[in-house]
């Protein structure tokens, strides 16, 4: 997906419109990793450990991708603030989003806001899982160190 984007920033001059783009596949990968990370939960819990390498796999593919979309991202809000005359020091997507027209300004706001919201559910899964596979990896060695006995 990220070629496609590139393509179009290789093609066409940076626009509100490619940024609103970017940010709505960010915003889909982010969902997608959240599911990922979710069911590694669920089968952590589960103690479905055969399903587990994979499922770490999409995540981390996902995370992959999002670190791509992240690059095409930084393109394009660099590419509008040098068309708008932005200085470099206050190149970021706030920038941007501040200079926009009304409508486009609120559809990004509100992009970045449901992103932030991903952001911080994604953070709360890994932390609980985190968690949990602790929890797990002690329960386990306990099993085993009363078997040993």
């Amino acid at each position: 997906m990220t070629a496609g984007y590139l393509t179009v920033l290789l093609d066409h001059a940076p626009s509100i419109e490619a940024l609103t783009g970017v940010l709505a596949h960010q915003q889909r990968l982010l969902e997608r990793l959240l599911f990922r990370l979710n069911e590694v939960a669920l089968l952590l819990a589960a103690g479905e450990h055969r399903f587990l390498v994979r499922a770490v796999d999409e995540a981390e593919e996902i995370e992959q991708q999002l670190g791509e979309a992240d690059m095409v991202r930084a393109l394009v809000v660099q590419g509008l603030g040098e068309r708008w005359g932005v200085p470099e020091s206050e190149m970021t997507l706030e920038a941007i989003i501040q200079r926009a027209a009304e409508g486009p300004g609120r559809r990004l706001t509100d992009i970045k806001d449901e992103m932030r919201e991903l952001v911080d559910q994604i953070e709360a899964v890994r932390r609980d899982g985190l968690t949990l596979a602790a929890m797990r990896s002690e329960r386990s060695e306990q099993t085993l160190a009363a078997q040993g006995s």
